[in-house]
């Protein structure tokens, strides 16, 4: 009896020791599962329910969250169960389901970021050319949907129960089995797969190139139409101040002559606003006004009526180039707002699909390394196997990044999620 048990204990032993090894990296799991679920169910909670932003915007972010959601469960859950069991894992119909479920919402997360570069590309690049609609965008989706599961599915056939060797122990994992490493079927699929995420790779960098060099395009724009912008208000200004320096001038004579009658009725003084008038600028000079007495005008009565008139002429044409002028500065900050409201969303998914492709760079490396020797976490990691799951599962920091950096790039993200 104590000859078919000690065996098992000391495999359960072993496995204990590298439970407690891989603490750190279960801690972090752990971690990754809450942000995960916390950040991403905030993303659906703001964008769904309390912001009004363009269905264009926030339909893919909904989307991507709750993807994002599922596969940070599965992948936290399987890697903790891992951890759990590195040597003593033995359901194979298990471990069979979570690669599969691990493969297609890591696949189906990057399908929707080419789909969302895809959009940004048309409202970016061809605002005024076909735009995606709502049935095009769920179609979309259900494309990723099925081409996710295409390729994720094959894991079922490579990867399973498979013996391991650790400290002279014997045990059982769940990786690839020992007939699929080295096959050529296996070969086969990681080409596939690595030729699929390179177009994927190369047709998101060509869209958001062209969307980053328009949006500078743009941004020199606004930045000349700004400029013009500030000048025609400054030019209203003018306007608005000289007209106003006019009438103070006219006013102030019309004192004068109240307090000083006689005097004003031996000299008939009137003051002509208009008595300099640059025809240059058109605009009028406020030097020093003319003082005309009767001698010098033949009729009091009527040069005063028309200079009234034309005074009233000069306000309101004056009045009408400063409304106008108000209205454009309006309309071109108006624009300026919403086109650099679009560019924040562009560089905000452009900086999604980058975190993304970075965060799974080491695990793609660590299973092209494995698939040419089964021995490659021992041989290369030997005492740092933390170090080696840490790098396994850092893929998952693409599933809880997305909350931070919605955080940083919309405002009204962090106003609505901070209750203000």
């Amino acid at each position: 009896m104590n000859a078919t048990t000690e065996p098992s204990d000391l495999l359960q032993i072993a496995n204990d020791k590298l439970i407690i090894n891989a603490l750190p990296n279960i801690v972090i799991t752990i971690l990754y599962l809450f942000l995960g679920i916390i950040g991403n169910t905030a993303i659906i909670y703001v964008y769904a329910f309390a912001t009004k932003s363009n269905i264009n915007n926030k339909y893919f972010i909904l989307v991507l969250a709750i993807v994002d959601i599922i596969a940070c469960v599965v992948n936290c859950v399987f890697t903790i169960v891992l951890d759990f069991m590195q040597l003593t894992f033995t359901n194979a119909g298990f471990c069979k389901l979570l690669r599969v479920l691990c493969h297609v919402t890591a696949l189906m997360s990057a399908f929707i970021l080419l789909v969302i570069a895809i959009q940004r590309y048309l409202l970016v690049c061809r605002p005024l050319g076909r735009q995606m609609t709502p049935c095009l965008r769920k179609f979309f989706v259900v494309l990723s949907v099925i081409f996710s599961s295409i390729l994720g599915f094959p894991a079922v056939i490579f990867y399973g129960i498979a013996d391991v060797t650790h400290l002279g122990m014997n045990g059982t994992a769940c990786k690839y089995i020992d007939k699929a490493v080295g096959s050529p079927e296996l070969k086969i699929y990681n080409t596939i797969f690595m030729l699929t995420c390179i177009v994927g790779i190369i047709a998101v960098c060509v869209l958001y190139f062209k969307v980053v060099r328009r949006i500078h395009q743009q941004r020199d724009k606004f930045s000349k139409g700004r400029k013009s912008s500030k000048n025609e208000k400054d030019e209203s200004t003018d306007f608005s101040t000289n007209d106003s320096e006019m009438q103070s001038e006219s006013r102030l004579v019309d004192i004068i002559n109240k307090e000083n009658p006689e005097e004003s009725v031996k000299r008939k003084t009137f003051y002509n606003p208009f008595a300099r008038f640059s025809s240059r600028s058109n605009k009028i000079s406020h030097t020093e006004g003319t003082m005309l007495t009767n001698n010098e005008m033949p009729s009091e009565t009527g040069l005063e009526s028309n200079s009234s008139r034309s005074l009233d002429r000069n306000v309101k044409r004056k009045l009408s180039i400063t409304a106008t002028a108000k209205q454009r500065v309006r309309s071109k900050s108006k624009k300026i707002k919403e086109s650099l409201k679009y560019h924040r969303f562009s560089l905000m998914f452009i900086t999604i699909t980058a975190v993304c492709f970075a965060s799974y760079i080491p695990l793609r490396s660590l299973e092209l390394m494995e698939v040419q020797d089964k021995d490659f976490k021992e041989k290369t990691f030997g005492n740092f196997l933390p170090l080696y799951r840490f790098l396994y599962t850092s893929y998952i920091l693409n599933n809880i990044a997305n909350p931070f950096i919605y955080g940083l790039f919309d405002k009204e993200f962090r106003k609505r999620l901070c209750w203000k």
